[in-house]
């Protein structure tokens, strides 16, 4: 019985080994006490048994914690797909699932028409898809570069793409093209971009469902009006489509950007305006202003006249002077283009006239032989007569002072108001040669001539004697005085006396007088009475006086 007992405890002490060795597997995986724990009473089946069971366990665990990792990997992927508010780029589509990567890019210096289209493209898209396209020019600062993708290009950017857009477009067309991710919209005129706004709208937002609008190829060119008042233009033989404008240094670009317009709304030709100091040339040129090239000094038109001409190749725009250039600006089309179809300006063709206009219709008397001329030309001075508040600038206001002395030819001029900007400006006169300017130095203002003085022909008058007396009493320190010169008719020897002088204006009384211009009125003419007894004696001057005021 005992042996029995024994036995029995022996093969359950066994089978305990047995169980806490396969438990041990279960949690450490495959250890070396399964490996090499030998049992007593074990069999080598009975083992590999054991051995079998461990490692399929392990495998059912492993691919349980795989699958688990799996799920775990789907469910973020989830997560974060609905927390993601970007739109990937799609070059399939412009707007997907309502959000869009696209904006509209114009140039940063852009026509009134431009900036038009800019607004009319937005709204459309607005209105069509509820999508607010991102708007901005295409100037770049310092560091940024160019990513051309994503864009819709209104007008004259600097992107290739536009570039490309307005090759050979007339002035009433429009064009739409694409590459892979742009779209590029080519106009001139009003006319041409509200064209190619509605051609958007039937042929690319029309398409527009499911908050998702796709990407289209587009390269089309079509006209929004078909006549021009120009058929046919040629300089030289060569088509006016091949030309470039090239301006002078004293020629506003705004003008010529007008000039360009008004030039394609008659002929359909958008040409290219640049500076003559862009350090480039061109085969095919019209050459406005004063340029540097050869074929604008070929051409010299008097004050007050212009000319246009062909000089070989090239068409000259020349003028003599910036009041003669502003008329003719304002009516070039009246002048040169108007009730012209075909227009041929053959090398030494000219065309030329002038702007004089006289209101009171004054002729020159042909057999005078001394002609007096007076003219306040009106001081350029800081803080009086600013350019700004006046109809005529100083440029323009010398041209037709010069204009009137070839007219009128006098022999001799009073002048008031002439500053330093006049002296130096009148030194410019085709024909300054043959006058003579006296200079009184100021003595109130050392640095500068006092403004009323005289010219005179030197080669028709000889200065005998001259002088300069300030009045006693002024409010002007600049041009109250008496100058004088004492002159001969070189023809005849005749001596006689010119003044030219200046009073004080008025101070808002009945009469408009006040206590300096009565004490110049007296002084002048002492001054003129004197002279009297001795020479004829002409006076000119700015008397800021009518007939019915007691000083006259």
């Amino acid at each position: 019985m005992k042996r029995i007992l024994a036995i029995l405890l022996a093969a359950l002490f066994c089978i305990s080994l047995s169980s806490c060795s396969f438990l041990g597997a279960l949690i450490e995986g495959e250890s070396d006490t399964v490996k090499d724990t030998e049992v007593e009473g074990d069999s080598d089946s009975e083992t590999e048994s054991l051995r079998d069971t461990d490692a399929e366990t392990e495998r059912e665990t492993e691919k349980e914690t795989e699958t688990e990792k799996e799920s775990n990997t789907e469910t973020e992927a989830d997560t974060e797909s609905d927390t993601d508010t970007e739109v990937k780029p799609d070059p399939q589509y412009v707007i997907l699932n309502g959000k869009t990567n696209y904006s509209i890019v114009y140039p940063d210096s852009s026509t009134g028409e431009e900036m038009l289209a800019v607004n009319d493209v937005y709204n459309s898209f607005n209105k069509k898809t509820g999508v607010k396209l991102d708007r901005g020019d295409d100037f770049l600062k310092d560091g940024e570069s160019r990513e051309e993708t994503y864009k819709i290009l209104i007008g004259q950017t600097n992107y290739k793409l536009s570039k490309a857009a307005y090759e050979g477009l007339r002035y009433h067309e429009f064009r739409i093209l694409t590459d892979k991710t742009c779209i590029a919209v080519a106009a001139y005129s009003f006319e041409g971009f509200s064209a190619a706004k509605k051609y958007l709208e039937e042929n690319l937002l029309a398409d527009f469902s499911d908050k998702s609008l796709e990407f289209k190829s587009f390269d089309v060119k079509a006209a929004a009006l078909e006549d021009y008042d120009v058929d046919k233009w040629t300089i030289g033989g060569n088509e006016l489509k091949n030309y470039k404008i090239v301006y002078a240094e004293d020629v506003s670009r705004d003008q010529m950007l007008s000039l360009r317009n008004d030039l394609a709304k008659k002929t359909g030709w958008f040409l290219d305006v640049v500076a003559d100091n862009s350090g480039e040339t061109y085969e095919y040129e019209i050459l406005i202003g004063n340029t540097n090239r050869a074929e604008s000094e070929q051409i010299k038109p008097l004050p007050l006249n212009w000319t246009v001409a062909a000089v070989g190749e090239k068409l000259v725009i020349k003028t003599g002077g910036k009041h003669s250039f502003e008329m003719l600006m304002e009516s070039f089309d009246e002048l040169v283009i108007d009730g012209e179809e075909k227009i041929k300006m053959n090398d030494g063709y000219e065309n030329s006239g002038d702007f004089y206009d006289d209101p009171n219709n004054v002729m020159v008397h042909k057999d005078a032989n001394i002609r007096i001329l007076d003219a306040n030309v009106q001081a350029h001075l800081t803080g009086y007569a600013e350019e700004d508040t006046l109809a005529f600038g100083l440029d323009r206001r010398l041209e037709i002072f010069m204009a009137a002395l070839d007219f009128y030819q006098p022999t001799v001029v009073g002048v008031q108001e002439f500053c330093r900007n006049w002296y130096s400006g009148i030194e410019n006169y085709h024909d300054i040669d043959k006058w003579e300017i006296l200079k009184f130095q100021n003595p109130n203002l050392t640095s500068e001539y006092v403004l009323s003085t005289i010219m005179f022909r030197k080669d028709l008058l000889t200065l005998v004697d001259s002088g300069m007396t300030y009045y006693s009493a002024w409010n002007n320190g600049r041009c109250r005085c008496i100058t004088w010169a004492v002159l001969r008719d070189n023809t005849t020897g005749k001596e006689f006396c010119f003044v030219s002088t200046h009073w004080d204006g008025g101070n808002g009384e009945i009469d408009g007088e006040t206590e300096n211009t009565l004490v110049q009125v007296s002084e002048i003419t002492e001054f003129v009475n004197t002279m009297a007894k001795k020479y004829p004696v002409f006076t000119t001057g700015d008397f800021n006086r009518n007939e019915y005021t007691n000083a006259f």
